[in-house]
């Protein structure tokens, strides 16, 4: 799927894009506003030996050296500890309520210095609670009577300014968050509708191609990119249709369920990047980009000897008689040159982009009851064969000539064509 397409789709999608985008970014913001400030105190501790008082005190002074950020370390977790913390909160004031502070302790990277914090929603607690754990650290470390003692450096201070939550951070995240899940559920909710009921903007209901719409879209863009790039594509054209074999008995396109049945198996003969679209009354158009003429010929054989064999199971049996018309153009040098039967649908197409569909509608019905050109009997006697040879073109066709409109041109320029033509 290509990026435009996935435009169209959420543009089609976009109120439960919307909705999606302001619940999750309104919530994030509600949120995140009601949440209370945090603030933080925190002091340092210095980490030191004790003078050695005899040769084997300095021995292990000078062992504990080498494993001071082992010792640093687990200082760090005794300031973390149940046993710290009950003894700090018996320091502190009764007017002060250390619930909901948090402490903690980390060694400051590259020296034997700890820094001690505490969190919480009161400022005053929470610079109480740090003051006494770093009073409560130092008295259980000289009570070790350890190699190493703590001294405290620097004193907490009453926080000014809260350290948190990161209300525009958080936003930001829930703004970006709700876009993703915008475009997620627009895609899923299109996914879901194209399971059910289809894409009625770009598929036909009758076979579950894509519908003339479509085709037509994609030949302008692919006009675009072959007049960019110079490189050619094709365009063939299938019509499909059927009569008993009664005198005076029109030609008819066949059943939903056949016509069906014949765009599953020209899809599977096709390429993913190839557009194949049920164009109405049982005529199929292909888009095959990059693709040469004699590629193009051998997939209309395919197609044909595909199409007989799927009709010849036909409920009606031998009763009824199939009539195919196939033909092939290939766009370049801004130009359509090939078949007679491709160039009229390519130029249907750019009728009905310029004038509307009632006038399609009308020369599709003629079609539809018209007799094939194969010169062919009455019903008795039989078409002389069921596939008929498309009639060489004996001109090319200029798009611009027909009021073919390309990607860019203005809707003013293509009724100028019309009024030429």
């Amino acid at each position: 799927m290509e990026l435009k397409r996935y435009l169209r789709v959420i543009s089609r999608r976009r109120w439960v894009a919307a909705i999606a985008f302001l619940v999750t970014s309104l919530t994030t913001f509600v949120l995140v506003i009601r949440q209370p400030p945090v603030y933080e105190a925190s002091g340092t501790v210095l980490l030191h030996p004790r003078l050695p008082g005899t040769e084997g005190d300095a021995i292990d002074a000078f062992d504990l050296l080498i494993r001071g950020v082992k010792v640093a370390e687990t200082y760090a977790t005794v300031a973390r500890s149940e046993l710290i913390r009950e003894r700090a909160e018996a320091r502190l004031d009764p007017g002060i309520d250390p619930s909901g502070v948090t402490v903690g302790a980390a060694v400051l990277t590259d020296t034997n210095i700890l820094s001690i914090s505490a969190r919480g929603r009161d400022p005053a607690a929470a610079q109480a609670l740090s003051d006494a754990v770093i009073d409560a650290t130092v008295a259980y470390a000289q009570g070790l009577d350890d190699a190493y003692v703590l001294s405290p450096l620097d004193e907490p201070k009453l926080p000014a300014n809260p350290v948190g939550p990161k209300r525009g951070l958080t936003i930001a995240i829930g703004i970006v968050f709700g876009m993703v899940l915008a475009v997620v559920l627009a895609l899923f909710a299109e996914y879901l509708g194209a399971g059910t009921i289809g894409d009625s903007s770009v598929t036909d209901p009758r076979t579950g191609l894509y519908n003339e719409g479509y085709l037509r879209k994609r030949l302008r863009e692919e006009m675009s990119r072959a007049d960019r790039t110079g490189r050619a594509f094709s365009v063939v054209a299938f019509r499909v249709t059927m009569r008993h074999r009664v005198d005076g008995e029109p030609w008819r396109a066949p059943a939903t369920r056949d016509l069906r049945r014949i765009g599953e198996l020209l899809r599977l003969t096709l390429r993913d990047e190839a557009v194949l679209a049920h164009l109405g009354d049982g005529e199929f158009g292909a888009l095959l980009p990059e693709t040469g003429r004699a590629a193009a010929d051998g997939l209309l054989a395919r197609w044909e000897t595909g199409v007989i064999a799927v009709l010849d199971g036909h409920d009606e049996g031998a009763n009824a008689v199939p009539h195919l018309t196939r033909g092939v153009c290939q766009y370049r040098d801004r130009r359509f040159v090939g078949d007679r039967e491709a160039l009229l649908a390519v130029e249907r197409m750019s009728d009905r982009e310029t004038t509307g569909e009632a006038r399609s509608a009308a020369g599709s019905g003629a079609a539809a009851t018209e007799e094939p050109p194969n010169g062919s009997g009455p019903a008795a006697n039989g078409p002389a064969s069921p596939i008929e040879g498309s009639t060489p073109a004996p001109a090319s066709l200029d798009p611009q000539q027909v009021g073919f409109r390309r990607p860019g041109a203005s809707k003013g320029k293509s009724r100028a064509a019309n009024r030429k033509r």
